[in-house]
């Protein structure tokens, strides 16, 4: 089934270019609909869901925080606080894992035009 999941602009550049593959959401609806094969679009793009998972924000790893697109936890933990302005670290949120879904390029060998909805 296909799924509305809105990206920052910042976060949608990252997907396409193959570098965001997963996200951390609140637990509340509708992500809590979701479940592995369910597709999402980002610029026309689409991608398909693996896994969901729960964890609490404090236990991102740092290979989790790669897979979200970030070079160190604080910058994970400084872009949580700009989008939803409090960190819990003992909340626990779905974490959400994707990859291309279907026959698509990567992003990297083309230039990006990002449009993405609105902000998660």
């Amino acid at each position: 089934m296909n799924r509305r999941l809105d990206f920052t602009p910042e976060g949608a550049k990252k997907i396409l270019a193959g570098i965001k593959t997963e996200t951390r959401r609140r637990i509340y609806r509708p992500y809590t609909w979701f479940k592995p094969g369910d597709t999402f679009a980002v610029d026309s793009e689409s991608f398909r869901i693996t896994a969901i998972d729960r964890q609490r924000l404090g236990d991102i790893t740092e290979e989790e925080v790669a897979r979200e697109g970030f070079v160190r936890g604080g910058e994970f933990v400084d872009t949580w606080l700009k989008l939803h302005l409090s960190y819990h670290p003992l909340e626990e949120v779905l974490v959400i894992k994707f990859e291309p879904a279907g026959e698509q390029t990567k992003a990297m060998n083309r230039s990006l035009e990002i449009t993405p909805s609105l902000l998660a």
